[in-house]
């Protein structure tokens, strides 16, 4: 799978993320042969990096990856509401 990046703001922080998105599985019952099928599969986004967007242009960004003591897991659903509110939903193009 390919990486992406989202910029999100947290906190009042804006913060550039790169990671995995996973489209959500919609649930199957049975398939065409009768066979049990699966069950529904969430969408997912599992974030590799954390960067600091300073507010100053000259300046790097700064990767705040290993810093985060905070469960990776609220950048990441903060990356999904983003995708969200930007109807990405579909998930990044694939290149």
């Amino acid at each position: 799978m390919k990486s992406n990046q989202y910029e999100i703001t947290l906190a009042g922080v804006t913060l550039r993320v790169t990671g995995t998105y996973t489209k959500a599985v919609p649930e199957v019952r049975y398939l065409r042969n009768g066979d049990p099928g699966y069950p529904a599969e969430p969408e997912d986004f599992e974030a590799e990096k954390v960067e600091l967007l300073p507010g100053i242009d000259a300046m790097a960004p700064i990767d705040i990856t290993d810093l985060l003591e905070l469960d990776l897991s609220d950048v990441e659903e903060a990356v999904l509401e983003q995708m969200d509110r930007e109807g990405d939903c579909d998930g990044p193009d694939e290149d």
